[in-house]
């Protein structure tokens, strides 16, 4: 799993994010002040570590002249949104090519539990120390311990790092009662889809996990049948029954009754609000178990053409009575 780092410099360079890269660390680089913050504000929950040059500049404009002003000015912002997420550890990465670096020892606090030591790291000769307490200080973050539990989830579905994070926190946190994660496991699911019909599971024209789920379930009734030359476990009743408990969940979960939506199949939307009011303690977590279920069943799909076409093949053989129109 990567690390996510934001770094603030106006002049970054290879050799520094290779030797990030070689550290598990996937750097967001931010060439002002102005777009660090708003990169920031933006990916709290997914941010893990901060770097902050001294000498840079605040905004993107190209006439403005790189000063310690951006550092001095906008510094306790950055820090402000660090604290503002279970303490995002924040490193000053300076060339010191400048008077007054002793000042920084005035201004920067001592309070640092990752590296209270050190007020910061000169360019380029202290990079490796810095690089490395830098994986320490997340490493001592309880968060990142949860995380690496679900690293391959990572690896794996990587479009939506974000949403996959989201959700696994709030499993962390036992938010039960957080139903606005319901949205982020929809969004995975119409990945799930996606990636199912590009690996011969599902044919060209659904485009939609509703769908994905129905003509799931008629595989797995299909293979019952005892087709000859086809797996009866094609689509096993567990990943079935998983595919359905998602789909209405986070269907009726994504919408509340007070948005004056409806379930389509029982006009009922009782998820949001049963979630909220803590009457379903379990149903966040429960469905995300399921969603792993579906996560892990996906990774087993043919991944080499030869392999896709001959499972578009085998389902070819079970004549699905299927329309788009469900």
């Amino acid at each position: 799993m990567k690390y996510k780092v934001l770094w603030i410099d106006d002049q970054p360079n290879e050799e520094f994010l290779d030797a990030a890269h070689a550290m598990d660390m996937d750097i967001q680089v931010a060439t002002c002040y102005n777009k660090g913050i708003e990169w920031l504000r933006a990916n709290q929950d997914i941010c893990m570590a901060v770097i902050l040059d001294v000498k840079c500049k605040i905004t993107e404009d190209p006439t403005e002249v790189p000063s310690r002003d951006a550092f001095r000015d906008k510094w306790l912002e950055v820090v402000k949104l660090c604290d503002e997420r279970e303490q995002i550890p924040w490193f000053v990465y300076t060339a010191g090519d400048y008077d007054g670096i002793e000042a920084l020892d005035i201004l920067l606090p001592r309070d640092k539990k990752y590296d209270p030591n050190r007020q910061y790291y000169r360019k380029p000769v202290e990079r490796k120390a810095m690089l490395a307490n830098i994986v320490q200080a997340i490493n001592l973050n309880d968060m990142t311990a949860v995380l690496k539990e679900y690293e391959n989830l990572f690896d794996f579905c990587t479009e939506f790092y974000k949403e996959l994070f989201r959700i696994i926190i709030n499993i962390k946190k036992n938010e039960y009662t957080n139903s606005t994660i319901f949205n982020d496991m929809r969004k995975v699911l119409g990945w799930c889809t996606s990636y199912m019909r590009e690996h011969g599971m599902l044919p060209n024209d659904i485009t939609n996990f509703n769908k994905a789920a129905l003509y799931l379930n008629k595989v797995n009734f299909a293979c019952k049948d005892n087709h000859v030359g086809v797996s009866k476990t094609m689509v096993p009743d567990y990943i079935k029954n998983s595919f359905m408990a998602c789909q209405y969940v986070c269907n009726n979960g994504s919408h509340s009754k007070a948005e004056g939506a409806s379930d389509e199949a029982d006009n009922n939307l009782v998820v949001d609000e049963d979630v909220k009011n803590g009457i379903a303690p379990y149903l966040i977590r429960s469905t995300f178990f399921e969603l792993l279920n579906i996560i892990t069943w996906c990774k087993g799909l043919p991944t080499s053409q030869e392999g896709i076409d001959s499972l578009r093949a085998d389902i070819g053989k079970l004549n699905v009575q299927w329309t788009t129109k469900v």
